[in-house]
């Protein structure tokens, strides 16, 4: 697969997320939570440095993506990961950067998440795991 498709992956899903996020925001359609902070409201008092960490790690993912190498159906789907994680890194980071704060709605237990956050673990998972039958 080429870079350009990775992208558009991340892109997509970061566009569907946060046109949901949107559309959750405006119709109060779920119990939505301002997260100004990292997972759990972390560091909540302190958001210049949430939304530049985060903004960080958004784009070394995408560096990442641009200069990883090919070498084999692993490497590609360890890339593929990767880009599922970028996508909810590119919505939460723009929830932050515009808003100020990340619109969580999904209730888990004592936390509140968004579909944002499920991209970046199974992102991660997915990459994790190819990075182990790499060459």
């Amino acid at each position: 697969m080429r870079k350009a498709g990775f992208y558009l992956i991340s892109v997509l899903l970061a566009a569907s997320d946060l046109i949901f996020k949107e559309v959750i925001e405006r119709r109060k359609t779920f119990r939505i939570v301002k997260n100004s902070g990292f997972a759990g409201s972390k560091m909540k008092e302190n958001p210049k440095l949430v939304m530049s960490v985060s903004a960080f790690f958004t784009a070394a993912i995408a560096v990442y993506i641009a200069i990883a190498k090919e070498d084999g159906p692993a490497s590609i789907v360890k890339k593929f990961g990767w880009s599922i994680c970028l996508g909810g890194a590119i919505s939460n980071s723009a929830d932050r950067i515009r808003k100020k704060y990340v619109v969580d709605y999904i209730p888990i237990g004592k936390y509140v998440y968004n579909i944002s956050d499920f991209f970046v673990y199974i992102g991660a998972v997915i990459a994790g795991i190819a990075g182990f039958f790499e060459k």
